[in-house]
């Protein structure tokens, strides 16, 4: 079975979180434990996304807590300013 097929609370490949970041693969989908659902920021996010602009690489379903990353962002598909010199300078110190 793949990874995509195992969503469970802050998981990929059927595996908990037990960071706030993860790294995901193409296909890997994450979903929230039943506890989290009723969090007022997570509730209010979820009512936002119609408005929002979510990633094509990215597909939320509302319904039942899930989103999968679709496929790996190019550079040029993240539209956020970011400079990415200062993120190498941060992590080399």
């Amino acid at each position: 079975s793949t990874a995509a097929e195992h969503p469970c609370s802050h998981c990929a490949a059927g595996m908990v979180a037990t960071a706030r970041v993860m790294v995901l693969k193409a296909g890997w989908t994450v979903s929230l434990v039943e506890k989290s659902r009723s969090v007022a920021r997570i509730v209010g996010a979820l009512e936002t996304v119609e408005s929002r602009s979510i990633p094509q690489w990215i597909e939320v379903d509302k319904e039942n807590f899930t989103g999968t990353l679709t496929q790996m962002p190019a550079r040029e598909d993240i539209t956020l300013p970011i400079d990415e010199q200062l993120i190498v300078e941060l992590y080399s110190r």
